[in-house]
């Protein structure tokens, strides 16, 4: 985990060897592989929890969705590296779909991936 982190505060500077490992090795939301699938389903299914929680100032809650509006661009070049081997600066996802580079399985294993995720608890938009 400390090899891990330094990697991360130092966008992976002499640690291209960890960096593909962490893109090549482990196993990626997208390619229809029930180990990341269920992660990316925990992830959301707790970002939903979290935001039926919080209460707008007008009283009303607010209701989550799966979708960038374009900003995934934006965001990526405001956040650090990521676990996934993603290089400070560059675009995350773009809503609901796999990272860049990450769908190497086919449309079919996205579309199942994608599948998996709680829309259930999701009433607003997904794009």
């Amino acid at each position: 985990m400390s090899d891990l982190l330094t990697a991360l505060s130092t966008n992976f500077r002499n640690n291209e060897v960890l960096r593909q490992r962490l893109i090549h090795k482990i196993p990626k939301y997208g390619c229809n592989l029930k180990e990341a699938d269920d992660m990316a389903r925990w992830v959301a299914d707790q970002f939903c929890e979290e935001v039926l929680k919080q209460k707008s100032v007008r009283g009303g809650y607010f209701r989550p969705g799966f979708f960038s509006y374009g900003m995934h661009v934006f965001d990526g070049m405001m956040l650090g590296a990521t676990p996934d081997g993603r290089l400070a600066g560059e675009p995350v996802s773009n809503s609901s779909s796999p990272s860049n580079g990450t769908e190497r399985s086919g449309l079919i294993a996205v579309l199942n991936s994608n599948a998996r995720l709680p829309y259930e608890k999701c009433p607003t938009a997904v794009l």
